[in-house]
């Protein structure tokens, strides 16, 4: 599968920052890019206008059955009342190059640290 056939195919990478995880979804195998093995995940992500033409930052949680899809909400209530999990820390990019350099590109970019939810 390519993200030309799946668009929502993604590939997660654990970082840790001060000892907390921190999953960082790639548009790109980063291995390819020289980065570290990622493992494929489905993410479903708002469309634009849902995702920045509104206050508030989305929020991210993963399927109740801790399967490897991962689905954007428009708020916390929108994500309980699907029953998902939080995700507290993320980053949502389209290279493994763009996580270390963000304004490299145009890339899609996410990041949220809740500070208070620790479930992944």
């Amino acid at each position: 599968m390519n993200r030309l056939v799946d668009a929502n195919l993604h590939y997660v990478v654990v970082q840790y920052q001060d000892g907390k995880p921190l999953l960082v979804f790639v548009g790109q195998d980063p291995a390819l890019a020289g980065g570290p093995v990622g493992d494929p995940v489905t993410l479903e992500l708002l469309s634009g206008v849902e995702r920045f033409g509104r206050a508030g930052l989305p929020v991210l949680g993963q399927h109740p059955s801790g399967s490897m899809l991962f689905r954007e909400f428009a708020s916390v209530t929108k994500r309980e009342e699907a029953g998902y999990a939080p995700v507290a820390s993320y980053r949502i990019v389209d290279t493994w190059f763009d996580y270390y350099d963000p304004w490299s590109s145009m890339s899609v970019d996410a990041t949220l640290d809740n500070g208070f939810e620790d479930s992944l």
